[in-house]
């Protein structure tokens, strides 16, 4: 399926190397999209496709998860995060890298 003119994406992590590979595609065709990810620098999927992203995201502190039902905070996640820019306006030779608060 492809993708139209702009995703948001928090895919299972059990495939983030999947999504993140059909994001890169999907910016050669003209979609962006930002994907939400752990922030592990340690792992294939970081250093295959953060360099192919348009912009890098670090996000201070941890994350913390709204429960749909209850609409109160979960616990904080057990890993910091980042986001995953892919798209051709900002794409440069080396993505840009930025630090950002989440809700401080």
């Amino acid at each position: 399926m492809k993708w139209q003119s702009w995703t948001w994406c928090n895919p299972p992590y059990s495939e983030i190397e999947l999504w993140l590979e059909k994001a890169a595609a999907e910016s050669h065709m003209g979609a962006s999209s930002v994907v939400l990810i752990p922030s592990r620098t340690d792992t294939r999927a970081f250093h295959k496709f953060a360099p192919r992203a348009s912009r890098v995201f670090f996000v201070k502190g941890r994350l913390k998860f709204i429960d749909p039902e209850t609409q109160r905070e979960r616990d904080s996640a057990p890993f910091p995060s980042m986001l995953l820019e892919f798209g051709e306006k900002h794409r440069k030779t080396v993505p840009s890298v930025e630090f950002i608060s989440w809700l401080e």
